[in-house]
């Protein structure tokens, strides 16, 4: 007769270790944008929620829990043709002492509309109105993409939302 381990010690430590992971994997990846390549792809650095009513104000989303964004598993979100309204939250970190320009560049030509927000420790504040709905001659650096300038502050970390 062979005696049977008391197995509830190991399911007690794999809870606990279970217990610990997910919180950590649900913490958003940060950005460093002293790191190479300059130009990264940012898509696995994405967070992203559907905004149902279509309403939410930057403000709104930036203080939504955690539990509500999704991370995006690939180097280029595919969000197919859509009517609707999808945030993407990017967190941005800075760890040189001189403050960093960069551009953010949105490579696909036939989004209608895209507001960009940018929270730091300054608070939030509308970049601007890129999109294929609004006149060319609006964009503030002419090119066929979407652009737009981004200063980060040194020794910071941000947030880049996008509407």
């Amino acid at each position: 007769m062979t005696r049977q381990r008391p197995y509830w010690r190991q399911r007690l430590i794999l809870l606990g270790l279970l217990g610990w992971l997910v919180p950590a994997m649900a913490i958003a990846a940060v950005l460093d944008v002293t790191a190479p390549p300059s130009t990264p792809l940012v898509g696995r650095y994405l967070e992203y929620l559907v905004d149902e009513s279509g309403a939410l104000t930057a403000t709104q989303v930036s203080q939504l829990p955690a539990s509500r964004w999704q991370r995006t598993d690939s180097d280029n979100p595919n969000f197919g043709f859509s009517t609707k309204v999808y945030w993407l939250r990017l967190h941005l970190a800075n760890p040189s002492p001189r403050s960093q320009q960069r551009l953010v560049s949105i490579d696909y030509p036939v989004l209608d509309d895209i507001q960009l927000f940018h929270a730091d420790s300054r608070g939030m504040a509308h970049l601007g109105t890129l999109g294929d709905s609004h006149p060319a001659a609006r964009n503030p650096l002419p090119n066929p993409w979407f652009l737009q300038a981004l200063e980060l502050p040194a020794q910071g970390t941000s947030t880049l939302y996008l509407r």
